[in-house]
């Protein structure tokens, strides 16, 4: 039962510290991609910013409502609020 109840308390553990880092990420981001200066940015620029790897900082960039370039060979992110999609944007 020691072992179960400490596996237990690591996971809770692991969980808690990797939804609170999530949330630091996705509030650093909407930062970023929110200001004047800059309405794109990088996936290596955000990436960069939050410490994550890109396929991370893609997933947590869906979630916040950001969307990638649609111009081949940019991995450039916006906020789907300041840059909507185009009306003839394909649907996949």
């Amino acid at each position: 039962m020691g072992t179960l109840g400490s596996t237990a308390l690591k996971h809770f553990l692991e969980n808690r510290r990797s939804t609170g880092l999530d949330k630091i990420r996705k509030e650093r981001l909407i930062k970023m991609l929110s200001g004047e200066k800059f309405t794109w940015r990088s996936i290596e620029n955000l990436s960069s910013a939050i410490g994550g790897d890109e396929e991370t900082t893609a997933a947590l960039l869906l979630e916040i409502g950001a969307r990638k370039s649609m111009t081949k060979g940019k991995d450039n992110w916006a906020l789907i609020s300041r840059v909507p999609f185009p009306d003839d944007a394909p649907a996949n």
